[in-house]
């Protein structure tokens, strides 16, 4: 029998992944296993950069107690620190992330690590960007976009740096999980049709078809199992 606790988290009333949604992931979570048990439910509204929720350290000493896993529907509802993970997995803290079931800690904490840089790299990005329409407008007074070809004539409000990473990460994330509802039947085809059950051997045969990553590269074992954390 696998017994879990259940943490939920929101930082504020209208929070766009609410108690209830939460809640529906967690039961998803363990109707879908076999001899999977939930002992108890902790809530709070706190921020995620926080470490010190009453709540949360309250279900880590549950579980502790019962030799149970921390269960958490999404990554960000347990932290938005990296160090955080890290510091969790120092303390022997077993957790499962309903969004990725078959991650284990030092794998999250590792993607922790990366997406918190890449928001990082976005912001530098970000500056870098408006530095450059800002000089273009100074001395042309416009600007004309790329890829969308926007004629740009003025800025508005370009000091909320961290509120575009953010929206950015969303964005990206919300990509990685299209291409990946897109590509994961091709990945379950080749398990059924060509009984290859190895990431290396799907990784072969998606590039054999011609299938590319979502950034126009070439499969490995590695991309193959990233993916299919979106199952």
């Amino acid at each position: 029998m696998n017994s879990y606790v259940a943490y939920l988290r929101t930082s504020t009333k209208k929070q766009l992944l609410g108690i209830a949604a939460q809640k529906d992931k967690i039961k998803d979570f363990i109707s879908q296993r076999e001899g999977s048990v939930l002992l108890d439910t902790f809530v709070e509204q706190e921020s995620g950069l926080n470490n010190n929720r009453k709540q949360l350290q309250a279900a880590i000493q549950y579980a502790k107690e019962n030799n149970a896993r921390l269960l958490i529907a999404t990554m960000d509802r347990l932290t938005r620190k990296a160090s955080f993970f890290l510091q969790l997995q120092e303390d022997h803290v077993k957790f499962t992330i309903c969004d990725m079931p078959e991650a284990d800690e030092t794998t999250i904490a590792i993607l922790a690590v990366m997406a918190q840089r890449e928001v990082k790299l976005i912001k530098q990005r970000t500056r870098n960007g408006l530095g450059q329409i800002k000089k273009k407008l100074k001395q042309d007074g416009k600007y004309r976009t790329k890829q969308s070809n926007r004629l740009i004539t003025k800025l508005g409000n370009t000091t909320n740096l961290a509120q575009a990473a953010a929206l950015a990460v969303q964005a990206k994330k919300k990509a990685a999980a299209n291409f990946a509802k897109e590509i994961l039947p091709k990945i379950q085809e080749i398990r059924d049709v060509g009984k290859v059950d190895t990431y290396r051997g799907i990784a072969a045969a998606l590039n054999a078809r011609g299938i590319v990553t979502r950034s126009n590269g070439k499969w490995y074992a590695s991309s193959v199992r990233n993916l299919e954390m979106y199952k």
